[in-house]
Formats: C-alpha cells, sequence, structure tokens
C-alpha cells in the first residue's frame, strides 16, 4: 500500500494529510505561497512540520498551492519538495485544481475560491479550464478575506464605520488600529493579505449587524459581478465553493445566487478530505 503526502495550501495556513492504508492524518502549517515565500523560507517551513520525520518515505506528493499556475513557481515549490522527499513522484497543481477534484471529482462545474483571496474556473470533469487568474489582493480578489478585511479597515480608517461597531472593534483589537500600525503591516511588514483577512472573524460575529450584512453582501456580489458572470455556463451547471470566507458566508453566497438562478453546489472549508477520495480512488 503506497504512502501519500496531500498539501493544499493558501496563501495563510498549509493543510497537509499523510495517507497511509487509507488512514489520513492531519496536520496545520503556515501557508507556503511563492508570491511571498522565498525558496529558503520555503525550505524551513517544511523541515519544522511535525510529521516530517516519518513523511520520508512517502511514494507521491501532491502539492496543491495559490499562485502555482506560473511554472517558475511551480518549479521553486517542487524543488524544495524533492530536496525533502527524495523518493516520492511529485505533482505540483493549483489550488484551482484542488478545489475542483475536492468538490466536483470528475463532474463540470464552474468553481470557485474564497479564502484569503478569491479566484473561479471552469472546470470540464478533467481539467481546469478558462481560469480567472485572480489579480492578487491590491488588483483583485472580489469577495476573499483579504478584500472584506480591506473594506472594513477603509470604513474604520475613514470614520464611515458606525459608532457603536467602532468602539466594539476598538475594544477587541486594541491598540493594533493605531494609524500608522495599520499602515504598516499592510505596506512593509510581509504577509499584507494575511493582515488584512485577520479581520474576517469580527465580520463574521458582527454579521447580524445591518451595516456589517451589507457590507458582507456587497463584497461577495462583486466577486460574482466581476467573475461568475462572466462564464455563461454559471448558469446552467453547479458552482462550488472552497475556502474559509466561502465556508463562513455560505447562507450570502446561497442568497445573492438565487438572485442570478444560479445553483451552489458543495461549500467546503477546505479541500483536503475531498482530495484524499480523489487520490486514494
Amino acid at each position: 500500500m503506497s504512502k501519500i503526502l496531500i498539501a493544499d495550501s493558501g496563501s495563510t495556513k498549509c493543510h497537509w494529510s499523510i495517507v497511509f492504508n487509507g488512514k489520513p492524518q492531519f496536520f496545520t502549517a503556515p501557508g507556503i505561497s511563492p508570491y511571498f515565500c522565498t525558496k529558503e523560507e520555503i525550505d524551513k517551513v517544511i523541515k519544522k512540520l511535525r510529521f516530517y520525520k516519518s513523511a520520508q518515505d512517502v511514494d507521491h506528493v501532491y502539492f496543491y498551492g495559490t499562485g502555482l499556475a506560473h511554472l517558475t513557481h511551480a518549479r521553486v515549490i517542487k524543488k524544495v519538495l524533492a530536496l525533502h522527499f527524495k523518493k516520492a513522484k511529485i505533482y505540483v497543481g493549483t489550488d484551482m485544481e484542488a478545489a475542483a477534484y475536492a468538490t466536483s471529482y470528475k463532474k463540470k462545474s464552474v468553481v470557485s475560491i474564497l479564502g484569503t483571496g478569491s479566484n473561479c474556473a471552469l472546470y470540464d470533469g478533467k481539467r481546469v479550464m478558462r481560469t480567472r487568474n485572480g489579480l492578487g489582493f491590491i488588483l483583485g480578489d472580489e469577495g476573499s478575506g483579504a478584500y472584506l478585511g480591506k473594506i472594513l479597515i477603509q470604513n474604520f480608517l475613514n470614520g464611515l464605520m458606525d459608532p457603536v461597531l467602532a468602539n466594539k472593534f476598538r475594544k477587541i483589537y486594541k491598540h493594533k488600529l493605531d494609524r500608522a500600525c495599520i499602515l504598516d503591516s499592510v505596506y512593509k511588514k510581509p504577509f499584507p493579505n494575511r493582515y488584512l483577512a485577520s479581520y474576517v472573524s469580527f465580520l463574521a460575529d458582527n454579521i447580524e449587524h445591518p451595516a456589517i450584512s451589507s457590507m458582507v453582501q456587497q463584497c461577495i456580489r462583486d466577486f460574482f459581478e466581476k467573475h461568475l458572470l462572466s462564464y455563461k455556463e454559471s448558469f446552467t451547471i453547479p458552482i462550488h465553493f472552497v475556502g474559509g470566507v466561502a465556508y463562513q458566508f455560505q447562507d450570502t453566497i446561497k442568497s445573492i445566487a438565487s438572485g442570478y438562478h444560479m445553483t451552489i453546489g458543495n461549500i467546503l472549508k477546505d479541500p483536503m478530505k475531498g482530495l484524499i477520495d480523489y487520490h486514494t480512488n
């Protein structure tokens, strides 16, 4: 029986699973993104994995992650993995492939990712087709955690947040909301997208507030309007979602989809269990 190592990495977290004799073990580690991590930093993350020693004899490594549609990025990841898992056959794929395999298996669908970042693509049952190629948290990522956090912080700094909400916001985050601190975190410190996405929990906890509900709806509607509406297939085949934001705000997604007469299929917090089924079957 082969021993399989599967990784699904976003910008914030990387979910790992070792599958041996059909039994998976799950682990979580920092995200590995070629946009924000150097080869040396990726190397350090892998060396610190809890299961590092026990994974040396794996037969297959399937690594899926953000930014890996670029061949240069994929080669960097594959090269680092090959240094650590020398006996394994290594496959490096995109986060969109992972989402498609986990939600759709071998059926045609439109697949969307709403996590720290966002993206969508058409899946023909075999291959991911016509990916929208996300533009990142500065130019795109509509509906994502980074996008939601950006709008929330904009409203706070511009004095547009409801006073009651603003006081609650200050009590929770305290010293982190100094203007200089926020700007430093966005423009100077590493992983600004993770920083912005860290405020999604505040939105989720206060989703019943009309201002928050309206903001979340508009941000996710932006994703529908700029991405999903560009596919005519969105009106005829299921739309599946993967990601923490999608999972957290799935009621909002379903409500907006209903208005467009679209059919929502699976909404998964992460694709790992679906990937295990896909690769073990």
